[in-house]
């Protein structure tokens, strides 16, 4: 009986232990300038903006806006909607950027934390397998 339950406890351990799909990517605001200034993420993805700059800075767009982000400071905020939204700095018109989140299943380029991007020309990932060390004691 106890054998028979291994692969059941597995896969909830797998399932339990969080083998997200979500992405965390990191905007640096720095120069007077979003780096980088375009990001294309999926629905449920997050975005942070880091002020390593010596000003405050906003993220604004239409429909949202960080408020002041002072150095030091960051602002995070996770998208749920497919769209495009265009964002400058309030105090610096100059500053632009722009966050395009598509829905889980469309194509995309999806941008990484360090600013590079490849095109997903594959399928989403439907199942993700998680590899966990067991003892050899955990098993039997």
């Amino acid at each position: 009986m106890r054998k028979a339950m291994v692969p059941a406890l597995l896969i909830l351990v797998m399932t339990l232990a969080g083998c997200s799909q979500s992405a965390n990517v990191q905007v640096n605001l720095k120069n007077f300038v979003y780096t980088p200034p375009e990001v294309s993420i999926k629905v449920g993805d997050r975005v942070t903006w880091n002020n390593i700059d010596i000003e405050p800075h906003t993220v604004t767009s239409e429909a949202w806006d960080s408020g002041a982000i002072n150095p030091g400071r960051s602002y995070s905020r996770t998208f749920d909607t497919p769209g495009t939204s265009n964002t400058n700095c309030q105090f610096h018109p100059d500053m632009v950027g722009k966050i395009t989140v598509t829905a889980e299943n469309d194509k995309q380029n999806h941008a990484f934390s360090n600013g590079y991007s490849i095109r997903n020309e594959n399928p989403p990932v439907t199942h993700l397998v998680c590899f966990y060390p067991l003892t050899y004691n955990q098993l039997h």
